[in-house]
């Protein structure tokens, strides 16, 4: 009677095999197939080369968005500036003129003062002339306007006293 003859012949086997010691066992049954083993390890070192291209890649996008990111502050950083010079002209140029509004309006008004102090000396001037002329050569006056008629002395006036004639 064979050992494959009865039930549970194959693992009462693999039972006896596993029970004997090392140098006894069979090398050949336990070995794995050279073959399949070149193919695992083929296998796996394209699984570490694919990851390590993974995370060779994955580092090059984290450095270009690094790199992505520092352009971008560096361009908001420019605007900023260009902004702040753009302000700081205007800033300068609405003081410029307003500078040069209160110098025109300054200007305007000391001419404007100087005409009417040269006006007023002109006046004065002119006023004072007319008072020495009038006082060195005096207008005719007629007569019947200037003079009133006296009154009778001889006459008696009224709540006062008379003159007498002697």
């Amino acid at each position: 009677m064979a050992l494959q003859d009865f039930d549970g012949a194959t693992e009462l086997a693999e039972r006896f095999r596993k029970m004997l010691p090392p140098e006894l066992k069979d090398q050949d049954a336990e070995a794995p197939d050279p073959e399949a083993m070149q193919a695992l390890q083929a296998q796996d070192q394209a699984m570490t080369e694919m990851e390590q291209a993974h995370e060779a890649q994955s580092a090059n996008y984290i450095r270009l968005i690094e790199q992505l990111q520092n352009e971008l502050q560096s361009r908001e950083q420019d605007n900023a500036t260009k902004i702040a010079v753009e302000q700081m002209k205007q800033e300068a140029e609405t003081a410029r003129n307003t500078q040069d509004n209160l110098t025109d309006i300054a200007e305007a008004e000391i001419k404007q003062g100087q005409e009417i102090n040269k006006e007023e000396i002109k006046q004065t001037g002119e006023t004072e002339r007319a008072v020495i002329q009038r006082v060195a050569t005096p207008e005719p006056t007629p007569i019947s306007t200037e003079i009133e008629p006296t009154p009778n002395l001889s006459s008696p006036v009224k709540g006062g006293a008379q003159l007498n004639e002697d």
